[in-house]
């Protein structure tokens, strides 16, 4: 494992709307497949000024320098800011060369007690996920794909939810029925689309609907994918009144209907797919390996060993599982599948390394693992903030020194005892050795008693 020591290089400076965190700004990112030839990079980005929208561009990378005024709008999805929340944002391309972006719901949960936010009063949209998630004419609560073109422009592909021509639904939707799809990937070479679906923010079952989840997801083909009517495995949501605080009747998976008066499209849905992996606050009763408390769930790469090449990459063990990991629970875990894509087993990943908000994690294409932390602070530019390099070293394990000392400093002679004896060594066959050096003098062993005559700073080794 490598820490990034080197300071980042600065390309541009490119102005966002960051107004009452509303988790706008610079969304994702992307490299073209040619990006070696083209030198194409997309953001996707909430581009300061007047206008309320997500965009999606493609700009010129030349040596050190992003070229600010080669940008070619691709794309742009209109958001209320209003209020808070979702704006998710991923970029992946996929392996047939197009590209994916996950949009949030753009739906605040502040006042509808942490269930699904329907309210359909008057003036009430910013909390109505139906005019988004269950909007079949809605870029927002949806992970979309299209194929760019070198225009700047963009083709929509054979295969999504809806017709190219637009009759049935916005032709770029690939799945809906997203709260906030944060992080996802697809998999090379299904296409499988999986991400981390991070839930509402309640932990007891009542009146209004279930208690929240977050979930893992998989879609192997287009789909919807439940909110805001369905949770988890399908724990569906009341139709509540927020004039009257009082539940109606609850929808049916398999023929759900946005009956909102915010939505401007289909009223009959597709049927609502059940999630891949699911988890409260609590302990989960099903996988309880996933731990408690504060949940965001990121869906990182599927790895696939033959792809990569490079000498440091994982090891065969971890072809064909799926890395995820939890922002809040500070967690990277690895989800195994069997023949049917059904998770049979979840193994938690270098459970030694005490992480910090991890917010990214991608392979490199040497096939290396890169975890990107936040660091500690909500809405803040944190200082420990890193990137970390995840390589596998094939073969024996280094062994771990541990050194104690009786005294750091002291008046001359300062007798101190060197203690290394809780070292230890990842492979237990191993039989550990010590040697422990001094200017002009060597010891074995795994303590070394010692006085220092003469005034000095003194830097004991042990090998």
């Amino acid at each position: 494992m490598t820490l990034a020591q080197n300071t980042p290089k600065l390309l541009a400076t490119l102005a966002v709307c960051t107004q009452g965190n509303y988790e706008d700004g610079m969304l994702g990112l992307a490299l073209d497949p040619l990006f070696e030839r083209n030198g194409w990079l997309y953001l996707y980005y909430s581009p300061a000024g007047p206008d309320s929208v997500q965009r999606l561009s493609r700009f010129l990378v030349a040596g050190d320098s992003l070229i600010l005024t080669s940008e070619k709008v691709i794309l742009e999805v209109p958001v209320q800011r209003e209020t808070c929340c979702h704006s998710a944002g991923d970029l992946q391309f996929g392996p047939d060369g197009l590209l994916y972006i996950s949009t949030g719901d753009n739906t605040s949960s502040k006042e509808s007690s942490g269930y699904s936010p329907i309210d359909e009063r008057p003036g009430r949209g910013p909390y109505d996920a139906q005019k988004s998630s269950a909007n079949t004419h809605d870029l927002r609560g949806k992970i979309l794909r299209v194929k760019p073109k070198a225009d700047g422009s963009y083709a929509v592909p054979q295969g999504n939810l809806f017709p190219p021509d637009g009759s049935q639904g916005a032709p770029e939707v690939y799945v809906m029925g997203l709260r906030n799809p944060f992080r996802f990937t697809v998999d090379f070479p299904t296409g499988y689309v999986l991400w981390g679906e991070v839930g509402p923010d309640t932990g007891l079952d009542g009146p209004q609907g279930p208690q929240s989840y977050d979930e893992f997801n998989l879609a192997r083909q287009p789909g919807f994918y439940g909110w805001p009517y369905f949770i988890a495995d399908q724990k569906a949501y009341p139709d509540w009144d927020f004039a009257t605080n009082t539940p109606g009747s609850m929808q049916d998976p398999k023929r759900p209907q946005n009956n909102s008066p915010y939505n401007y499209g289909a009223r009959d849905l597709p049927p609502a797919q059940p999630s891949l992996i699911w988890y409260p606050y609590g302990p989960s009763l099903i996988w309880p390996v996933l731990g408690q408390g504060s949940r965001s769930a990121m869906g990182g790469p599927l790895y696939r060993y033959d792809r990569y090449q490079g000498k440091n990459k994982l090891p065969r063990y971890y072809d064909g599982k799926w890395f995820i990991y939890e922002w809040a629970r500070d967690w990277i875990m690895c989800v195994e599948f069997g023949p049917d894509w059904r998770p049979v087993q979840i193994t938690p990943f270098l459970t030694e390394w005490k992480l910090n908000n991890p917010i990214d994690l991608k392979l490199g294409r040497d096939g290396s693992l890169y975890v990107l932390e936040y660091g500690s602070n909500y809405f803040a530019n944190n200082d420990d903030a890193r990137l970390t390099r995840i390589a596998y070293h094939e073969g024996n394990r280094q062994p771990v020194a541990r050194i104690e000392a009786s005294t750091l400093r002291g008046a001359h002679p300062l007798p101190v005892i060197l203690d290394a004896s809780t070292s230890f060594d990842h492979d237990p066959d191993d039989e550990l050795h010590y040697e422990w050096n001094l200017p002009g003098k060597t010891w074995t062993g795994p303590q070394l008693s010692y006085t220092f005559e003469r005034p000095g700073v003194y830097r004991p080794q042990l090998t």
